[in-house]
């Protein structure tokens, strides 16, 4: 069973994530002596302290509230887990309701005209019929396409961070999970939160030391599929493999499951790992490839990294009289090439796509500026970009061929981590 309660005073509102601290009021004297504030009011009510996510700051309703008592520096606080509004059956609690300002895209006058319209049932207009309200003059069909997102994304947005107070998430962490599982998000999530774990920044052991805490299941098969998932990010992130052998992923998974359970009889066994990689296999969780696991977007991306690099391979560039600014080249700037180092060059200009490669102290810079200065003798007005894969590669880039505009292929490409883009 809840509290019941009314909001009394904002303490602390942050507009940003919405987190707030709440003061609120309640008749219920089953809150604990250590929570009550000490102060006596005119209407012998009790306060307390309340902390959530966008918990709701108008007396226009009461709130239903569950959640944690937790001691801290500002005593003892509740941590609100989750929360729904109690609007009194009353035209005038409907009303209060709606135009509170907690439904995104309904104001006090558009509040009035729904009520006025269907009366004590306008509630469950909105939840059931939202079409309805096109019959009320001034909605029209843009306004209440504004009040359905509006309406569904508020309430999916409170749920879901309600859900997830213990993994203590940002409203921009919270987004990113909604826009990962869409509406069905909390629903998802509530069977199994190892569904977290698809989502960049929610590594396998960051969920699992909160659901075990919790009592959760260490053989529910999203866990497993949870470690399946990190063992191929870490796999990705750590050492820049695109894939795992099979083999490779049951050990790293199997390992990592039964890493904090030391009875022998409660661990998984490898069979349990098995049949939830073929099931992911199975519905394109994950993809397979001679016998090579992938990420779905992973394996996307090198397959059109690989088309794109056979596409520009089979091109044939316009043909260039390489020769005579070879011979100014080394006149002019003094560039002494070998036989392979001249190929090299002679190669860059023959295809879209070239690879240069060799030992340390083989003349690969060398080459590189070679093809540089023939490139800007053939083609003054167009544009050369160096990038390299670290900073350090690429300011060795700038040095060895005097274009100090070199960068790395993130910074190029506009490869930018956001919030969240972490290993674990």
């Amino acid at each position: 069973m809840g509290i019941v309660a009314a909001f009394d005073k904002v303490l602390f509102f942050n507009e940003t994530s919405k987190y707030c601290v709440l003061r609120l009021k309640t008749a219920d004297d089953m809150i604990p002596a250590d929570a009550k504030s000490p102060y006596r009011y005119s209407d012998h009510l009790i306060r307390f302290t309340a902390v959530g996510y966008d918990l709701p700051r108008t007396n226009a309703i009461q709130i239903e509230l569950d959640g944690v008592w937790q001691s801290g520096k500002y005593g003892c606080q509740l941590q609100v887990e989750r929360w729904h509004e109690i609007v009194p059956p009353t035209l005038e609690g409907i009303r209060g309701y709606l135009s509170s300002g907690l439904l995104k895209g309904i104001g006090e006058q558009t509040a009035d005209a729904i009520v006025q319209r269907f009366g004590i049932d306008a509630l469950n207009v909105l939840e059931r019929e939202p079409e309805r309200l096109l019959e009320i003059k001034g909605i029209t069909e843009e306004k209440l396409e504004d009040i359905k997102t509006g309406y569904a994304e508020s309430k999916a947005m409170r749920d879901l961070m309600t859900l997830l107070a213990p993994f203590k998430v940002t409203l921009a962490t919270a987004l990113k999970i909604y826009e990962h599982f869409g509406p069905d998000g909390v629903k998802l999530l509530r069977q199994s939160p190892y569904r977290l774990c698809q989502v960049s920044g929610f590594g396998f052991k960051r969920v699992d030391a909160i659901v075990q805490k919790s009592g959760g299941d260490p053989h529910d098969p999203m866990r497993v599929q949870g470690a399946l998932f990190y063992a191929l990010e870490q796999g990705r992130n750590e050492k820049g493999h695109l894939y795992l052998g099979a083999e490779e992923l049951i050990k790293s998974s199997l390992l990592l499951l039964n890493e904090k359970i030391p009875q022998l009889e409660q661990q998984l066994s490898r069979q349990q790992v098995e049949d939830t990689l073929e099931g992911m296999i199975r519905n394109n969780v994950v993809v397979s490839n001679k016998g090579n696991i992938y990420l779905p977007h992973v394996y996307t991306q090198e397959s059109e990294t690989a088309c794109k690099a056979v596409q520009m391979t089979l091109e044939v560039p316009e043909s260039v009289r390489l020769a005579p600014v070879m011979e100014r080249m080394k006149s002019r700037l003094g560039i002494n090439l070998s036989k392979k180092q001249s190929e090299g060059v002679e190669m860059v200009f023959r295809h879209n796509l070239s690879i240069i490669t060799g030992g340390p102290g083989t003349g690969k810079s060398t080459v590189l500026k070679a093809v540089i200065e023939a490139y800007r003798a053939i083609y003054p007005r167009k544009i050369i970009k160096l990038a390299a894969p670290t900073g350090k590669a690429s300011r060795r880039m700038a040095e060895t061929t005097g274009i100090m505009d070199a960068q790395t292929l993130h910074s190029l490409l506009g490869l930018h981590g956001g919030e969240g883009w972490q290993k674990k």
